[in-house]
C-alpha cells in the first residue's frame, strides 16, 4: 500500500510540474475566401503590456517578425497580385520594416524560419512599401485582419497599439 501511496504522490507531483500553461503571446489562425482565392494567416499575438511599441518594443527601421514566436506565415490558395506585383499561389512569410513614415512589407519563401533569424533577402517573393496611419483606438493585442473584401480584392490590417498598417 505505501508503494501505491508514493506512485500517487510522485504522478501528482510531475503532473502539476508538467501542467502546461497557455501562451503569452496565443497562435491565431485566420481565414478569408476572396473570390476563388482562399487566404490564411497565421500568426501569434503578443500584447502591448503597458510598453511602447513601434519605436522601442519593434525597433524603426529593423526588420520585425510580425508578431511573436514563429514568422507570421500567409497563404494564398491561387496566384495574387499585391502591390500591382504577381505573387504565385503558395506559402509566404510576412516580415515588416516599420519606420517613422513608411514601412517596407516583404513576403518570403522560407516560412520556417523563428522570428527573423535565417532570414535571406535572396529568398524575398516580394517587397513593397505602404504608409502607416494612426487609429482612433489604442488595440492592446496586435491583430492581423481583413477589410474592404470584395469579388476580386482585399486588404490586409496589421494593427497595435495606435498603429495600422494596410495593404
Amino acid at each position: 500500500m505505501k508503494s501505491v501511496s508514493i506512485l500517487l504522490t510522485f504522478a501528482l507531483c510531475t503532473s502539476v510540474l508538467f501542467a502546461q500553461t497557455p501562451p503569452k503571446s496565443p497562435g491565431c489562425t485566420l481565414s478569408q475566401t476572396v473570390g476563388l482565392t482562399d487566404i490564411e494567416v497565421a500568426y501569434s499575438r503578443p500584447d502591448a503590456d503597458g510598453r511602447t511599441i513601434y519605436g522601442e518594443l519593434v525597433p524603426f527601421d529593423e526588420m520585425w517578425r510580425t508578431g511573436a514566436n514563429k514568422a507570421t506565415a500567409l497563404t494564398f490558395s491561387t496566384d495574387v497580385t499585391i502591390n500591382n506585383q504577381k505573387v504565385p499561389a503558395g506559402s509566404y512569410s510576412l516580415f515588416p520594416i516599420p519606420g517613422k513614415s513608411e514601412w517596407t512589407i516583404i513576403l518570403n519563401k522560407n516560412t520556417e524560419l523563428w522570428g527573423v533569424g535565417g532570414y535571406k533577402k535572396e529568398e524575398d517573393q516580394l517587397r513593397f512599401t505602404v504608409k502607416p496611419t494612426t487609429t482612433g483606438d489604442k488595440y492592446e493585442t496586435f491583430t492581423i485582419d481583413f477589410s474592404d473584401i470584395e469579388m476580386e480584392s482585399a486588404k490586409i490590417n496589421l494593427t497595435w497599439e495606435k498603429t495600422r498598417v494596410t495593404f
